[in-house]
């Protein structure tokens, strides 16, 4: 963050540079090194011991007898940035007037807990077989005790599939109240590189290039893109790691006469796989969930014909990673900008850009 020299935000009227994207334009300059060196390094922190907790989770905490603690929520933010000349003394840019760097990194680490969900898993009596009221009309092998006005299915009607289910996942929530109110903590670690070269050749030539590398992998206990699960039944590991250089060369050719010469270079991509060990991606429960011959939804090892209520999308048979990739590229012609003509650039793509 500290990079950052200067934001330009564009809302219309956009020049041929832009490319003919009809949103916001947002361009970052990034900072340059300078005759003498320069460098700072700083610490963002926010730690659970600062924060209250929320509603749901102490009323659910309080309920199951817990201590009153909020959700998990850890964030640090640090890095450095250095710049100066490029120098050699006694062989290169001795007066410091010629060629600079600059360099920052920046990282975050962040753990932090949600809002607070609430699901409602089996009862620990559920679990077993035993359910409220009579079920013998939707469930024939149950046995109905009218003395406790329960139903009784026995553990030798359940399916191999719900037993995986049942043993795997639902045990490990059932409660006494039917109801689970949960704060899962998400995981955050990302980190930016920038390095930035510029070089004057003279007075009027001034040449600069700057590359970008980032990384982002995160942990999501409920997956990409859904509602609440069930803690442990299928986390959600990605990153989305990015890549961006950018050449520039420019050429006052007079006071009132510039040209400009300009290559941007962005790449990115999304990764995403089940975090391993998780009832999604455990190989023992995947393994032990059979279906029939018949068909993809046909349970063989179920005497009565039912599949389980319960489905992870493609979870037998797309458990590896997944993959999203795209790059682009922008040239930008030379750029003749005068006091008596308007500036007319060429873009081989959108020049959305994040530069100088």
């Amino acid at each position: 963050m500290e990079a950052i020299q200067e934001i330009t935000l564009a809302r219309g009227n956009y020049d041929a540079g832009y490319g003919r994207s009809g949103g916001g334009q947002v361009v970052v300059a990034t900072r340059n090194g300078t005759s003498s060196f320069h460098g700072e390094g700083y610490e963002y922190v926010r730690t659970t011991d600062f924060n209250a907790n929320d509603w749901l989770n102490k009323n659910s905490e309080i309920s199951q007898g817990l201590p009153n603690q909020p959700g998990v929520y850890h964030q640090n933010v640090y890095g450095f940035v250095i710049g100066g000349p490029v120098y050699i003394p006694k062989v290169y840019n001795e007066e410091k007037k010629k060629t600079f760097f600059f360099w920052s990194e920046d990282w975050h680490k962040i753990n932090q807990a949600g809002t607070s969900s609430t699901l409602t898993p089996p009862t620990t009596a559920e679990v077993g077989g035993t359910f409220a009221g009579d079920i013998t009309a939707q469930y024939p092998m149950a046995v109905y005790t009218a003395s406790t006005q329960t139903s009784q299915i026995p553990t030798s009607a359940f399916s191999q599939n719900a037993q995986v289910y049942l043993t795997n996942l639902f045990d490990k929530v059932a409660n006494s109240s039917g109801s689970l109110t949960f704060n899962q903590p998400s995981t955050n670690d990302y980190r930016d590189d920038i390095i930035r070269i510029d070089h004057y050749f003279n007075d009027k030539v001034h040449f600069y290039a700057r590359g970008m590398n980032d990384s982002n992998p995160q942990v999501d206990p409920s997956g990409l893109w859904n509602g609440p699960q069930y803690p442990g039944a299928a986390a959600a590991a990605y990153s989305t790691p990015g890549k961006n250089v950018v050449g520039n060369l420019t050429w006052a050719i007079s006071p009132k006469i510039v040209n400009e010469l300009e290559f941007a270079y962005a790449q990115g991509t999304i990764n995403a796989k089940f975090e391993s060990g998780d009832f999604a991606d455990n190989p023992a429960y995947v393994s032990a969930l059979t279906s029939g011959s018949t068909g993809a939804y046909a349970f063989g090892s179920d005497p009565y014909g039912r599949m389980p209520g319960i489905g992870f999308a493609d979870a037998t048979t797309a458990l590896g990673q997944a993959a999203i990739h795209t790059e682009s590229a922008t040239w930008t012609a030379p750029t003749l900008t005068t006091s008596r003509f308007p500036s007319a650039s060429i873009p081989f793509a959108p020049a959305s850009r994040f530069s100088r």
